[in-house]
């Protein structure tokens, strides 16, 4: 809404609508922040005294597009950040050819990259600082070694990396995403895992960690043992799927049905009209090169292939999916008609999302800021 209308969403106006100012996200977070922190303060002080255990999951936007944060530190990165490492010419797959295209980020000025990709440096600073809120306030009851802490995000960002943005791949900048646990005396302190695992393998490790049974008919599979000790044995294999209908505008009225497998090493994605990519991360961790025609890995592409589609094709997704929007539009039209009553709902004004026109005064000096476009 306001000036940043749009710029949440894989669209041109996220690049050019972005350095300094401030998005209702960040504001968003710092509420989300601070509300955490009270309860931690009043609830979980009061648990750990009572030896009660608590549970806190606190969810952040923050880094995410509007690429905007506040100029204080927006300045600290807007002549630091590096330029990509990858080139649009290093981009492999006919979907990918299409989708720079179709969201028009196949000619995106130096600045504007730049620009987004310092303020999205700054949103991770800032996200940071907030995260440090809570762990203080964590400290403060006492709670800072006998708590299991989990920090993951959803998704990464291409950041101009092979002339992309936003996510929509399964490029390893988009698809990769961190993970890190704490528990002092229970988990090993600064050590790190090559182990390839999954956001929904999250609940059921939790789960372990807290000695109780696993839960009945998940999709995950703790790793808990892996978390406590790199030897324990491991199944390196994972899925991610990217589908959608021709519904939202940003789709270019393209509807997709993708899907990937990590196993091991290898990385196959296929694609519902298109070719596949196959690619060995070991040999080739930039994924420039599709090894899916390659002879000598027919083998091995038959066996991912098989694998990938054994409860999974192209066509039963698109048939689900046409099935789903008919029941989201009578769920929409029913909402509509009925307007039930909105409950934890954040609230914002439009003017909260600014672009920062005005000088910023710093140690003496003026910095002079981008116009407002």
């Amino acid at each position: 809404m306001g000036v940043l209308s749009g710029a949440n969403d894989p669209t041109r106006e996220s690049l050019k609508n972005s350095g300094p100012g401030m998005s209702a996200y960040q504001v968003k977070d710092e509420e989300v922040t601070a509300t955490a922190v009270q309860w931690l303060r009043e609830h979980g002080s009061s648990r750990k005294a009572d030896g009660r255990p608590f549970c806190l999951t606190i969810g952040y936007m923050l880094p995410h597009p509007p690429y905007v944060v506040d100029p204080a530190v927006y300045e600290t990165y807007c002549d630091k950040v590096p330029d990509p490492k990858l080139g649009p010419e290093e981009l492999v797959g006919e979907w990918h050819t299409w989708w720079r295209d179709a969201r028009s980020i196949d000619d995106v000025p130096d600045d504007d990259r730049q620009r987004a990709r310092a303020a999205y440096w700054g949103l991770v600073h800032r996200l940071d600082q907030m995260i440090g809120e809570v762990l203080t306030a964590l400290t403060e009851i006492g709670a800072m070694d006998e708590t299991l802490i989990v920090y993951a995000s959803d998704h990464g960002d291409h950041l101009g990396e092979r002339g992309l943005w936003w996510k929509h791949t399964f490029f390893e900048e988009s698809v990769k995403v961190p993970l890190i646990m704490r528990l002092p005396g229970i988990l090993p302190a600064n050590e790190a895992r090559d182990h390839v695992v999954n956001l929904i393998d999250l609940s059921q490790t939790m789960i372990e960690a807290m000695g109780v049974s696993e839960l009945p008919n998940a999709d995950g599979r703790s790793f808990w043992g892996v978390a406590r000790d790199a030897a324990t044995p491991w199944n390196n294999e994972t899925f991610s799927e990217y589908c959608t209908d021709p519904v939202p505008h940003w789709t270019s009225g393209r509807a997709v049905q993708q899907r990937m497998l990590r196993s091991g090493n290898w990385k196959l994605s296929i694609y519902d009209t298109e070719p596949a990519l196959l690619f060995d991360l070991d040999t080739d961790p930039e994924e420039k090169i599709n090894r899916a025609d390659d002879p000598s890995c027919a083998v091995l592409l038959d066996q991912l292939q098989r694998r990938l589609t054994e409860d999974w094709t192209p066509q039963s997704i698109a048939k689900r999916m046409r099935e789903r929007r008919i029941e989201k539009d009578v769920l929409a039209a029913w909402a509509r008609e009925i307007q039930p009553e909105e409950t934890h709902v954040w609230r914002f004004a439009p003017e909260i999302n600014r672009l920062d026109t005005r000088p910023l005064e710093t140690e003496g000096q003026t910095i002079n800021r981008r116009k407002k476009i």
